[in-house]
């Protein structure tokens, strides 16, 4: 029983970090000079995301509600999963473009 858990936990985690690499690729593409801006704001999500969670499930679990946050994890994992598909345009700059004369544009 515990030796499963060890092996699943490590292949999730093996998953979990297999993320990291194109969410830097696509913050250095949308980004442009301001990539670790992006890079930022993405980390602050994620991070709001891990501050609430405990409380959130929490109050599942005060409420013998066992099932329910993976029901929520997986709500979320699906809409970060068709945002990432259908929203995010690793072709499209969210940086203005400035010209030659320096007005955007």
């Amino acid at each position: 029983m515990t030796l499963s858990a060890v092996v699943f936990l490590s292949i999730s985690a093996f998953f979990l970090d297999m993320v990291v690499g194109p969410s830097c690729a696509v913050a250095m593409d949308v980004g442009g000079h301001f990539s670790g801006t992006v890079a930022a704001l993405m980390n602050m999500t994620g991070a709001l995301g891990a501050s609430i969670s405990p409380v959130v499930f929490g109050y599942f679990a005060a409420r013998n509600l066992w099932v329910a946050p993976f029901f929520v994890n997986a709500g979320i994992l699906v809409a970060g999963t068709l945002i990432w598909a259908f929203l995010v345009d690793p072709e499209k700059s969210v940086v203005e473009t400035t010209s030659a004369s320096g007005t955007s544009g």
